[in-house]
């Protein structure tokens, strides 16, 4: 019986992964901006759940597990946060630099607390150095940052 369970986790977790081309590095359109790459490696903690992201108060697409999102933004500080719905916690907002000499790479981490009997899911962003993320990236799918599906308060549906 634990081994169905497993394998029906397993391919509940497979069908919310993200499923398009693997990583590659982006090129900025215009000299003035930078990269930005949000990304989610896979990780069965919380992988029901896939949160907005919004950069500089306009929401781009949600990150599935195993997503990422290359932005081209303008050379400078920028607010990313992640939309979660009420039941889930964490440092979802925090400020990255970008520059024009090399990308910002920034990790998307979830993990699950237990105190006693309840349990807390917690998301993170976390700048990551480029040796680190560009190895993680190579299991990462890109997602579609705008015209990709939007969040909602459910975690199992979307709106667009």
């Amino acid at each position: 019986m634990q081994r169905l369970l497993t394998l029906a986790l397993a391919f509940l977790v497979a069908g919310c992964a993200a499923t398009g081309p693997k990583f590659t590095l982006h090129v900025t359109k215009e000299p003035t901006n930078g990269i930005l790459y949000l990304y989610r490696p896979m990780q069965i903690a919380n992988s029901l759940i896939s949160p907005g992201v919004i950069v500089d108060e306009k929401e781009y697409a949600v990150l599935p597990p195993g997503g990422y999102m290359p932005l081209e933004l303008p050379a400078g500080t920028h607010v990313v946060d992640l939309k979660l719905s009420d039941r889930y916690q964490g440092q979802s907002k925090k400020s990255f630099d970008v520059t024009l000499k090399q990308p910002t790479y920034v990790r998307i981490d979830t993990w699950n607390e237990k105190f006693g009997s309840t349990i807390t899911r917690r998301f993170a962003l976390t700048e990551q150095p480029a040796s680190v993320a560009e190895v993680e990236l190579n299991d990462c799918k890109l997602q579609d940052a705008l015209g990709g599906p939007r969040f909602s308060k459910s975690h199992f549906f979307y709106q667009n």
